[in-house]
């Protein structure tokens, strides 16, 4: 759909007309002075328009008709910061009415102090005001004197040098208070259903805001935006109407005439297009957009063109974007109107030939060989061939074909190739039609060298007693097909998993440039079968005791291989007679590989010194055989460990049983039956006589054969044995 803004503007600018003559000697525009103004002594409160001069009455709470001119005075309202009053006064400022800047220089004249409040002075008028006219006071400059007796006065002339930077100030910029002046704009859009989309837009100034807006829209339909800019539709094929708008100011002030206009709808903005296509050899193509209907001036967009082609607008008045020098492609362009409808049209810009020739490159294939002479079918070439259609067609691997809509003027191909040892030729065929439009194929052509070099002969498999004794590989040379290096490389892979029978498997490998190879193995066997040479036997040697005999003391043997070389000593004893042990000590030398050698010494063990006996116990005697004691312990050392048995006895010389003579024995023999004695004499003599018993008491008989036998009495004695007891009478019978 397209759509169409119309804008009406009924805002009315009305050049002032000046009734009133300037009555002061204006010498020059103090503005231009460049004072450094840096005083704050008067504010201006506020500007206002008044029907009469001062003391005027300010318009602000009344309304006027929107357009129609009415006479006023513009007063200010000005307030002192000063407690003193300053004199000859002049106020410059630019007076914007809409676009329109008018100069205004004013006298002031006296302004009073502070204490006097505000203070109303003209500064401009009497002047026809338009009724809706903006009024901005703007580049403010008041300048005063502190003594009112050096001028210059209202009429009197005055410059630069006149007043000074001290007693000058810069007030702000300021909008005229006028009467409320309700007014409003709108723009329209017209679509292709005869509805027409307005948006009012309030311009109402003066009087105090903010507003309170009352619309009536004439049968139109609201359909959105604000109060102050609402948005209607209306039907183009109804009317006509006259919207009318009410606006009442804060402090309740209303228009008293509500503002209307008649509608007016433009027409359906369109964007009309035509173009004429390029021709065969060049981009010459033209084509235009041209605006009509919406609302004038017309501004045109480009938004994409991929013609090629360059665009310029016509005008002023501008209503046709053209394009020229297009090629094939698109351009789409919007119109903009005045109120912003837009309208956008896409052309499409087609080439007299308008297709490019087709061409199908044969189907990638691969072959064997060296470098790029192996290309039969169409030579390498690296500068461009021309061919015909039939050679296309027919060339290595098949599918190659091209056409045109119109004709074809000719095909080549060219070459460029890349790698050494895979060759990648990439083989463009470019087809050319009766207008220059060129297309291109490519075919890629692999060059492979895949052929492996031919290996020589494999060394015999061989065997060595020691890894140490295996030699480096020695060089071998192949033959290849391609020139270029062969590499030779020689590696060993080891099975040390029997480290006494290692299988070396020795591979010369021979790769060539592009990476092919053959290898050819040798079979190595690493076996240690040589055992150590044993060093010189030990002498037989022979000891008294077993714990005489040393530890098998450290011998070396010589290996034929690398490595550690176990030697364990052994002794084998022969102690079937412990008292002449034969050890036959054996030195065991063992490689790595278990491969041994020993030798063996002879050691004997025999005990043939005898225990030392101990001093012998000195000679006794005893009264009683019974008194002599058992021998007591004696104890003997030997020179070698194990029991000494010691035995005593006693050889007793008993033929005077009176005066016995015992030779006591102690022998010492040890466990070889070495033995050694002392010997000790004990004479047994008794030589105490008995302890007779206490005698019977004397006696006296009558008869002397009264007299009894003599009775039987005991007697101790400190030897066994018996006691002979004989009882004699001896008889003095002289009487």
């Amino acid at each position: 759909m397209k759509t169409n803004t119309y804008l009406i503007n009924f805002r009315k600018y009305f050049f002032l007309i000046f009734i009133f003559s300037l009555t002061s000697a204006f010498s020059q525009d103090l503005r231009d002075c460049g004072y450094n103004c840096t005083s704050n002594a008067f504010s201006i409160e506020s500007v206002f328009l008044s029907a009469t001069d001062v003391p005027g009455t300010p318009l602000t709470n009344t309304s006027c008709e929107s357009g129609t001119p009415q006479q006023v005075y513009m007063i200010a309202e000005i307030s002192s910061n000063r407690n003193s009053a300053v004199y000859h006064g002049r106020i410059f400022a630019d007076l914007m009415v809409g676009d329109s800047s008018i100069m205004i220089s004013e006298y002031l004249g006296t302004l009073p102090s502070s204490n006097s409040g505000l203070t109303q002075r003209l500064v401009y008028g009497p002047f026809n005001w338009v009724c809706g006219e903006l009024l901005t006071l703007e580049n403010v400059l008041v300048v005063w004197k502190t003594s009112q007796n050096n001028g210059p006065g209202e009429n009197d002339p005055y410059n630069c040098s006149s007043y000074s930077s001290s007693q000058c100030q810069f007030p702000s910029d300021l909008i005229v208070s006028t009467p409320l002046a309700v007014q409003y704009d709108y723009t329209a859009c017209t679509d292709n259903n005869g509805i027409a989309t307005v948006t009012f837009e309030s311009t109402t100034i003066g009087g105090t805001p903010p507003y309170t807006y009352s619309w009536n829209y004439d049968g139109g339909n609201f359909i959105g935006g604000t109060a102050s800019s609402p948005i209607v539709e209306y039907d183009i094929n109804g009317g006509p109407y006259n919207p009318t708008l009410t606006v009442t100011d804060s402090n309740g002030n209303v228009n008293l005439y509500p503002y209307s206009v008649t509608l007016s709808f433009p027409s359906i903005l369109i964007n009309s297009t035509s173009f004429t296509s390029a021709q065969c050899a060049s981009n010459d193509g033209t084509a235009t957009f041209t605006a009509t209907g919406g609302t004038a001036p017309y501004t045109f967009t480009v938004n994409s063109n991929t013609t090629g082609g360059s665009t310029f607008v016509n005008g002023p008045p501008s209503t046709e974007l053209v394009v020229i020098n297009a090629g094939a492609g698109s351009i789409s362009v919007t119109i903009t109107d005045a109120a912003g409808c837009e309208a956008q049209e896409t052309l499409v810009m087609v080439a007299g030939d308008s297709e490019a020739p087709q061409i199908t490159a044969p189907e990638n294939y691969t072959i064997e060989g060296c470098d790029t002479s192996a290309i039969t079918s169409l030579p390498y070439s690296e500068t461009p061939v021309t061919i015909t259609l039939t050679e296309l067609q027919n060339a290595l691997d098949g599918g190659g074909n091209a056409s045109d809509d119109v004709s074809i003027n000719e095909i080549t191909y060219q070459d460029i190739s890349s790698g050494t040892c895979v060759i990648t030729v990439t083989r463009t065929f470019t087809i050319t039609d009766d207008c220059g439009k060129t297309n291109s194929d490519t075919q890629t052509i692999i060059i492979q060298d895949t052929t492996e070099p031919v290996t020589p002969s494999a060394p015999a498999d061989t065997s060595y007693e020691c890894i140490a004794d295996v030699p480096a590989p020695g060089d071998l040379t192949a033959n290849d097909n391609c020139a270029g290096d062969i590499t030779v490389t020689g590696s060993d892979s080891t099975d040390s998993s029997d480290p006494c029978n290692i299988i070396i498997t020795r591979t010369w490998t021979f790769t060539d440039a592009c990476n092919n190879s053959s290898s050819v193995f040798q079979t190595i066997t690493v076996a240690d079968t040589i055992a150590p040479v044993a060093p010189s036997t030990p002498a037989d040697t022979s000891y008294e005791c077993i714990a005489d005999v040393p530890a098998p003391g450290d011998l070396t043997a010589n290996d034929n291989c690398a490595g550690d070389i176990t030697v364990t000593g052994s002794d084998s004893t022969d102690s079937s007679d412990p008292c002449n042990i034969i050890i036959t000590r054996t030195w065991t030398f063992t490689d790595a590989c278990n491969n041994s050698s020993s030798v063996s010494q002879t050691i004997t063990v025999a005990d043939t010194i005898a225990p030392v006996a101990p001093s012998a116990p000195a000679d006794t005697s005893y009264e009683c055989i019974a008194d002599v004691p058992a021998p007591g312990d004696l104890t003997a050392n030997d020179n070698c460990a194990g029991d000494i048995t010691v035995t005593g006895s006693d050889s007793t010389d008993s033929s005077d049983p009176c005066n016995i003579i015992i030779t006591r024995t102690w022998t010492f023999t040890d466990a070889c039956n070495n033995s050694s004695s002392v010997s000790q004499t004990i004479t047994v003599a008794d030589t105490i006589a008995p302890v007779a018993p206490s005698a019977p008491a004397d006696t006296s008989y009558e008869c002397i054969a009264d007299v009894p036998a003599p009775g039987d009495l005991t007697a101790n004695d400190n030897c066994a044995g018996d006691i002979t007891v004989t009882g004699s009478d001896s008889t003095d019978s002289s009487d």
